[in-house]
């Protein structure tokens, strides 16, 4: 929450004790100044409202396209077993029930009974002579054959031939009718765990790569190396707040085993902080030198052309930015399309990026910018960190997963210098959404 700001009163207060009256710029500058402080953190915070409505509308969407699968899928019905025929009944010496006779005309065909001194008929696919087609097709079905009636036509005399209904109906070129209906359908119900997962057992040792990014928290410790320096202290806090933090980063991961995994890349995390001095008794000469001659010398002259007093206001964003690699060693729990990933590790830092204006020592502010005339106060690097997360996924696809990943990191080291009176230790934490692709392309 920002503080109130007191400095049109503390301005009144000056400028009623001043001879002069003051111009009016002086109270249009002051309400500028103050105006224009509230007009910075929009596009962090609309960042940060985006992306977390994005994340949102991205797992509202996941849990209403699964319970849509879920209620269309027990819906179905399993499709009862297609009856089949039963195997050949044996042959038994009981009765049978009178067999429908259905009568082919034959024509050029003669059919009689052999006679003793005639060839013997030529055996059939049965492979017993004498047997014809209808009675090897009605042996098949357990149905006997009724006797073919001899003829003593002529060979160009048309003879019915009689054969049984079922005999018929086994004949190849019999007409079906096809049962069409949805319970003679057969559906297979869909498996949702096998279209969505990567089965990591069959493919071995795999290549997963990340990318991320997402808000974070700046949690900075202080210790006083001169308890002298406590009201010094007192003003930095005073006259520093924190003003947002963000990460974002890429990272390689590397399956040893189906369940543990190997991960580096680079990380980049930053942070601002807003930096604000007051000094109500603010006093400003302009003092011009000319060169007058005088006894016929030229001599420089002094002269004081005005003086701006009040109160200075002063309003400056302290950046830091950290680039580190780091490496993890992380386990991996998966049930269906979604899992838990542990990870834990450290991190080498490669750039520490710093900018801004602090409080100094004799309560004016200086810069520690590298490279500029004020104070060095931070280290060129901050070294090793440690760091630890949990990973909750989500299988888009078999090789498509999004993710969300809280982290917390701890600086080793003061990232301050040894020469500065404040030891400052720094902590992160953020909150890390990304998506990961199996690069396995088998």
């Amino acid at each position: 929450m920002e503080r109130p700001e007191h400095i049109d009163q503390g301005f009144r207060r000056r400028l009623q004790d001043a001879e002069i009256a003051p111009p009016a710029v002086v109270w249009e500058n002051v309400y500028e100044a103050v105006r224009r402080r509230r007009r910075r953190r929009i596009a962090l915070w609309l960042f940060v409202g985006g992306l977390m409505l994005g994340g949102g509308s991205v797992g509202l969407w996941l849990i209403w396209s699964e319970h849509n699968l879920l209620s269309s899928a027990k819906g179905v019905e399993k499709a009862p077993a297609l009856s089949k025929p039963t195997g050949i009944p044996a042959p038994s010496t009981t009765t049978h029930a009178p067999v429908p006779m259905v009568a082919f005309p034959l024509k050029n065909r003669q059919l009689s009974s052999p006679s003793p001194s005639s060839t013997p008929a030529p055996a059939s696919e049965t492979g017993i002579p004498g047997t014809s087609v209808a009675a090897s097709a009605s042996a098949e079905i357990g149905l006997h054959s009724a006797p073919v009636a001899s003829s003593t036509h002529s060979e160009n005399a048309a003879a019915p031939m009689l054969l049984p209904a079922p005999v018929l109906a086994a004949l190849p070129l019999a007409p079906r009718q096809l049962d069409l209906s949805p319970a003679a359908m057969p559906i297979k119900k869909p498996n949702r765990n096998t279209q969505k997962c990567y089965k990591f057992s069959d493919k071995g040792r795999v290549w997963m790569l990340d990318a991320y990014g997402g808000p974070s928290w700046s949690l900075p410790r202080w210790r006083i190396r001169d308890s002298e320096l406590d009201t010094y202290a007192a003003d930095r806090r005073r006259t520093e707040t924190p003003d947002g933090a963000l990460h974002a980063g890429v990272r390689l991961s590397y399956f040893v085993h189906p369940n543990i995994l190997l991960r580096t890349g680079l990380h980049y995390d930053q942070w601002v902080e807003r930096f604000e001095y007051t000094d109500p008794n603010f006093i400003r000469y302009h003092i011009t030198i000319t060169q007058k001659l005088i006894n016929g010398q030229w001599v420089s002259v002094t002269d004081t052309i005005g003086v701006e007093y009040g109160s200075e206001y002063i309003r400056t964003y302290n950046r830091f930015g950290l680039l580190d690699i780091p490496l993890y060693v992380g386990m991996e729990w998966r049930s269906g399309p979604m899992g838990l990933s542990f990870n834990a590790g450290g991190s080498v830092n490669a750039l520490f990026f710093k900018r801004g204006t602090i409080l100094n020592t004799d309560g004016k502010p200086v810069s520690f910018t590298p490279g500029s005339d004020g104070r060095e106060v931070y280290r060129l690097r901050v070294g090793g960190s440690v760091s630890g997360s949990v990973q909750w996924f989500y299988h888009m696809a078999p090789r498509t997963r999004l993710f969300v990943e809280p982290y917390f990191r701890l600086v080793l080291r003061p990232i301050t210098l040894p020469t500065y009176p404040i030891e400052q230790r720094q902590h992160l934490a953020g909150l890390r959404v990304g998506v990961s692709q199996i690069l396995d392309k088998k």
